[in-house]
């Protein structure tokens, strides 16, 4: 394998990597977008205060719109084994967002309530935490893919506030401030 060789394979897999990212990006999006669309639906139901809907499929999804990055990701590529109508509901159910009860027709779709965790951080998130709350002016954090990044942000914005200072977080993807939100 020569050199030239070697470089256009490490592109072609920063390629499938970059294409990766898109595609969890799709799916997130995609399963937030259509849980506030089915908490539509419920809310304009005959029983509102419900957290769940029996609907055709039809119904479902006649004015749910896909995010602009699932269009660009994956939507046209994966018509072969889901059709666009499907994809939003599988998703949210795969990231544990809503039931589906297909015992019934027309199904069943439940909002699940997301159980609230208290959880410890990670004694290098506390490091890092303490190292950046201790700093004076600006300052970056870099970490690794998983490392927690979001809610090391999260705890350093809630410290710097209760402080009475200013936080200003910049993310290259609008999912990670919608994460960051969440988080």
């Amino acid at each position: 394998m020569s050199n030239s060789d070697y470089i256009d394979w490490y592109r072609m897999s920063d390629h499938f990597k970059e294409n990766d990212r898109k595609r969890e990006d799709a799916t997130y999006q995609t399963a937030r977008a259509f849980v506030k669309h089915l908490q539509k639906l419920i809310a304009q139901s005959s029983t509102p205060h419900a957290k769940s809907l029996q609907i055709t499929q039809k119904d479902l999804y006649k004015d749910f719109v896909y995010p602009k990055v699932a269009k660009e990701a994956w939507l046209s590529y994966e018509k072969k084994n889901f059709s666009e109508s499907e994809k939003g509901a599988w998703l949210a159910y795969k990231e544990g967002l809503i039931a589906i009860d297909e015992s019934v027709r027309p199904y069943r779709y439940t909002l699940l309530e997301k159980e609230e965790t208290a959880f410890e951080l990670r004694p290098y998130q506390n490091d890092i935490i303490e190292d950046v709350t201790e700093a004076e002016g600006s300052v970056l954090i870099e970490a690794p893919t998983g490392s927690g990044k979001s809610v090391i942000a999260s705890e350093i914005a809630r410290l710097e506030v209760e402080k009475g200072g200013t936080v200003l977080i910049v993310a290259p993807k609008i999912v990670l401030l919608e994460q960051l939100q969440e988080t």
